[in-house]
């Protein structure tokens, strides 16, 4: 009994107790810190695990965690975290400390893998420009660039959006959307969707003339005549 009343309550063995423990530990005492990492770490309890990952406030520490076999929940806390780290403004008076803080914000999203979900968050988040831009550098799914293309609050996002645009029906909604109101949006869908239509055209071009060769030789062996005019002439 007595042994108990001077455990940590993080080691308790109810989880809820656990939780409110997390929530009490100052992250400016390096124990305190060890303990947060360890139970993000060796928690078993599901949910303990969680709090303690969206206390983690370290993008090296966070990605390292990526490294271990995790279920999907907790992978998708990790993801989670990691967005919001990124997100977080940039805190320093010293531009130099500023650039390496978002180049290694930068660097982080580019070793990440392909989900979708972390990059929108980022994306529609982040206070850094370059951060943004390198977010939409992953995102694949059209839809998502079709919505940053439309809807993105900064210029140069709008514009990165469009430019990894591949699908025809979004460049054109695009397209139509910033007529007359985003008038570099516009341009850069415009010309995609005419590099697309020239290249269409192209294979069309190179189709025909495929086919028009064919059906020459095959007319060829077809007349009698013409084969004999040319065994003649060889």
């Amino acid at each position: 009994m007595f042994k108990n009343l001077f455990k940590p309550k993080w080691k308790s063995q109810k989880p809820q107790v656990r939780k409110l423990a997390i929530e009490q530990l100052n992250l400016d005492n390096d124990d305190d810190r060890t303990t947060l990492l360890t139970l993000a770490n060796e928690d078993l309890d599901q949910e303990v695990r969680k709090v303690a990952i969206a206390r983690l406030d370290e993008l090296e520490i966070l990605t390292s965690l990526l490294d271990r076999r995790e279920n999907a929940p907790i992978k998708e806390s990790i993801y989670h975290r990691i967005g919001e780290v990124i997100s977080v403004d940039v805190d320093s008076s010293s531009d130099v400390e500023t650039k390496n803080q978002v180049q290694e914000k930068i660097k982080v999203l580019a070793g990440l893998g392909d989900d979708a979900m972390i990059f929108n968050y980022v994306v529609k988040n982040s206070k850094q420009v370059e951060v943004q831009l390198a977010a939409i550098g992953k995102i694949e799914v059209q839809e998502s660039l079709e919505e940053l293309a439309l809807n993105a609050r900064v210029v140069r996002v709008r514009q990165k959006a469009t430019e990894r645009l591949l699908d025809i029906g979004a460049l054109q909604r695009v397209a139509s959307s910033a007529k007359g109101k985003d008038k570099s949006v516009y341009r850069i869908a415009k010309n995609k969707l005419n590099l697309i239509q020239d290249e269409v055209d192209q294979r069309m071009k190179t189709s025909e003339k495929i086919r028009t060769c064919v059906k020459t030789r095959n007319a060829r062996f077809k007349d009698p005549k013409k084969m004999m005019l040319k065994m003649v002439i060889n």
